[in-house]
Parts: C-alpha cells; structure tokens; sequence
C-alpha cells in the first residue's frame, strides 16, 4: 500500500467520524453546516469525503459543536454509533482476529489510526479484565469527548464481535473526571456501577470474556490487514502534527524558565504568525499545548514526590507560587494540597 493509498484510509475514517456526528446532531434538529463552513470544510457530503482531513480539525468542530449546542454526552452517543466497518482496514482487523484477546491487542496497538489522543492498555487481575484509556487532553474539552467515545465505542465493539454479550454487562466502570449533570446516561448505557473521580477512565469485564472465539475468524485476512495497519501506522508517525511536534519540544526543554512562543517558532524554522497558524488549523492554540504539560507534570510531581508545592511550582515555569495554585483549581478544580492528600489516601 503506497502512500496515497495510506492517505486515503486514514481520511476515510476521519470523513465517517463527519458522518456520524452529523447524523447524531440531525436528531436533535442541529444543522453542522455552519460549524463546518467556520472551520473552512465542504458542506457538500460528496465534496467532503473527497477533502483532506486531519482529526485536529475534526476535533476542533467536535469541540465548538459541544459549546454552541451545549450537547450533553456526545462522546457515549458518538462511540455506540459508529461501527467496526467504519474505521477501514482496522475494523476488518478485528472482526477477523481469532478471539477477543488478540482484538484488543490489535486495537490497543493501532489505535493511533482512529485518535491520536488516546492511549489504551490491558490490565488482568484475578477474575477481571480491565481496558484503561488513558487521554492528556480530557482537561481541555467541554466535556470528556475522547474518553467517553472510546469507552462506548469499546463496548460497542465489543458486543459486536461478540453477539452474546449483548445480554451480559461490564462489571464496573471508572470515570477519571467529575460527575456531569448527564450522569443518567451512563447507567442507561452500561447497565452497571459507574464511578466518578476515579484515577483513571477504566471499562472492567469478566477476564474469561478474552478467550472467546470470534465468530468471523480468518487467520489469513488478520495477517493481511494487520499488515496494512502496521504500515499506515508508520507513516502516521512519520509525519506528526505540529501540535505534537510543539509538545516533544517543550517536554525537551527544562520549563523553567519555560519556553516562549518565538522560542518554539525559531527551533522549528518557523515564524511565530506561521507556528500560531498551524495550531489554530489543528484546533489548539501555544497557551493550551503548554498548560496542558505544565499541569500534567505537576501531577506528577504532587503524586510521586516530596517536593514542596512551591518547589513544584518553580519547576514548571511558575515564578509566583499564587500563579499555580490558581492555575491548577481552575483546571483540576481542586488545590495541589487537595490531590496530593487524595493520593496519599489512595495509596
């Protein structure tokens, strides 16, 4: 498969991920042409399978679709309703894996080719299995769009790959943000006991589940097509998006003091108006991109270390101790002293 080919399965995907919020937001009598036009996309169906896509800017209408039209759990509506067949060769994948073991594995080790905004892992303990879903960005949206996607697509997929499990339900789901005002929804979708605040966003099911055969097994056609996923993967990473490529430059650096916009520009031979340009087209903006990390490394620090919450503060470019308090409650809603006690009474 040639690049060309590579480029046309990945906008495949990003113009179903079109289709599908389109045909969710027309039940509820929302029109996304507007939001589509704001971010310079085709409103023609036929004009915009044939455009270049990129999930940052699929993202970004997803982001302003959920504040103009204040939509409540779009994530879980989006994730039940797309279909394996939706995500190209990924989805034929899995529907030809031998069991359910190898279709997370295969789906957890691809999944940069349907988001590159979350990272899955597998968890076994005694009698459970466990799919963590772990996303940097889940402070950073107007809802946890990524994680309740990919936790209801899973389940979707799972219950797809195996019919009989539509009369079975997960055993516990962990949330890692707060309760929001759609809580309901969560309980009329899984049908089991759902927890909020939780470290991590998790979907636990009986681990006996993994050994189940697929009933659309072809050892062949999974050779084949992992194959292409493995290639289209490749060049995923090969090109990266300027946001990512913004990150692994801050995440270089020591952040204090932290790095300035012109810095990041000049490093990457670019303009500051072009640097600027190229996060707006992917939906981010420099300020974000950096809080996001300071704030993440923060955590890290508060949860594993010793460090005086001043100290901390200084080594994630904060002169003014004040300046980071206030930084994290707005964007964690509590006080670094608040998550620190809460990770010493989790340990």
């Amino acid at each position: 498969m040639d690049n060309p080919a590579l480029s046309a399965e990945t906008n495949k995907v990003i113009y179903n991920y079109y289709l599908c919020l389109i045909n969710i937001l027309k039940e509820s009598n929302i029109d996304l042409s507007p939001l589509l036009k704001q971010h310079n996309l085709p409103v023609n169906l036929t004009q915009l399978s044939s455009h270049t896509h990129n999930l940052e800017q699929f993202y970004a209408v997803v982001k302003d679709a959920i504040k103009q039209h204040k939509l409540k759990g779009l994530g879980l509506q989006f994730g039940s309703r797309m279909k394996l067949s939706d995500y190209g060769i990924l989805g034929y994948a899995l529907l030809s894996c031998s069991n359910v073991l190898q279709a997370i594995d295969y789906g957890s080790k691809f999944v940069t080719m349907t988001t590159n905004q979350i990272k899955v892992d597998l968890l076994l303990e005694k009698n459970s299995a466990i799919l963590v879903f772990h996303s940097p960005e889940v402070y950073y949206w107007p809802q946890p769009f990524l994680q309740e996607e990919c936790l209801s697509e899973s389940w979707n997929s799972l219950t797809f790959l195996l019919p009989e499990l539509k009369r079975e339900r997960p055993t516990r789901i962990n949330l890692a943000f707060n309760k929001p005002d759609y809580a309901h929804l969560y309980k009329e979708m899984f049908q089991c006991p759902v927890y909020f605040n939780q470290p991590h966003t998790e979907l636990h099911f009986p681990k006996k589940w993994l050994e189940k055969t697929i009933n659309t097994a072809n050892e062949m056609a999974t050779q084949v097509c992992a194959q292409q996923c493995e290639l289209i993967v490749a060049q995923l990473g090969d090109q990266g998006s300027m946001t990512d490529r913004v990150r692994r430059l801050i995440l270089s650096q020591p952040m204090s003091p932290p790095l300035g916009l012109d810095d990041v520009a000049k490093t990457l031979l670019l303009s500051s108006r072009t640097l600027r340009e190229r996060l707006y087209n992917e939906g981010t903006n420099y300020k974000e991109i950096s809080n996001e990390l300071r704030m993440k490394i923060a955590k890290e620090y508060l949860s594993t270390s010793e460090l005086s919450t001043q100290e901390i503060a200084y080594l994630v470019g904060y002169q003014h101790s004040a300046n980071f308090f206030r930084a994290f409650k707005k964007t964690f809603d509590h006080t670094p002293e608040q998550y620190r006690l809460a990770c010493i009474d989790k340990s």
